[in-house]
């Protein structure tokens, strides 16, 4: 593993402490309010559909992702995919989601880091969205980009193949799509799908956090590393790494070349040669 990466909470600058959550105002893409678009569609009884990030090819992207598709992709709402659609639930976890066609282990190793920590959680899934109270077809997300908090609002049209399978990120309860939702705001935030494939899990985590973020890399890394991942561990940092990049396959210390992970603890074990 040749880089480690791991996000502070806070840090000390001139004296100063930086903290995430003292930033005014989120701002607005494309000046799409949350909040008022709910309102506009409920007034007027019909589903949003967000014409700033359209349900069709030019939201997946314009190269290789494209020729990756299955032969047949329809956008379709969580309500015609399952019986009773759930947007979020208190007991999530790194293990309820599943990486799609496109190639952003980054971005999910960093969202599996904030499954830890529900506070920042809830700061980039805002809570109290639902397929049922107030239902109109809208969800909104944020993320830190330039110094700012940036509130993401798409439409819950979700690309799927000829089967009704979601094409991009999944959960392991099929009727759970907070997962999928927000990595099509992420999509939108970034351009497209497609622009979301290559990336270091550092990007996503300060993307996630407004953090400062560390990289380390191993082979230059001092002598004192345990100690620093060991602080970092204790003071509540979120903290990822990546393999070498290269075609992905199974190495001999069973992790996958060209991968990305989280962090989820630090520990010491005793190996009996």
């Amino acid at each position: 593993m040749p880089r480690l990466t791991f996000k502070t909470k806070q840090a000390k600058t001139s004296g100063q402490i930086l903290r995430t959550e003292t930033f005014k105002k989120s701002l607005r893409i494309q000046n799409q309010d949350y909040q008022t678009l709910v309102e506009k569609h409920l007034k007027c009884k019909h589903l949003f559909e967000d014409d700033a990030f359209p349900a069709d090819l030019t939201s997946i992207g314009s190269e290789n992702l494209l020729q990756n598709l299955p032969p047949c992709v329809t956008w379709k709402r969580p309500h015609e995919l399952v019986k009773n659609p759930q947007f979020f639930a208190d007991n999530v976890s790194r293990f309820n989601l599943h990486q799609g066609l496109t190639q952003n282990c980054w971005m999910l190793a960093a969202l599996s880091s904030l499954t830890l920590n529900k506070d920042i959680l809830t700061k980039v899934v805002p809570q109290k969205q639902s397929f049922q109270k107030n239902y109109t077809g809208i969800f909104h997300f944020k993320f830190w980009r330039f110094g700012e908090w940036i509130d993401v609002v798409v439409d819950d049209r979700l690309p799927v193949d000829q089967n009704g399978k979601l094409i991009f990120v999944s959960c392991a309860k099929k009727n759970l799509f907070w997962g999928a939702l927000l990595e099509k705001a992420y999509a939108k935030l970034c351009g497209s799908y497609e622009d979301t494939q290559i990336g270091e899990v550092s990007e996503a985590l300060v993307d996630f956090t407004g953090g400062v973020n560390i990289t380390i890399t191993l082979s230059e890394a001092s002598a004192d590393l345990w100690n620093i991942m060991l602080r970092a561990a204790n003071s509540g940092s979120l903290m990822g790494c990546q393999t070498h990049s290269g075609p992905e396959m199974i190495m001999e210390n069973g992790l996958v070349a060209g991968h990305a992970y989280a962090v989820t603890g630090i520990r010491k074990v005793r190996v009996w040669l």
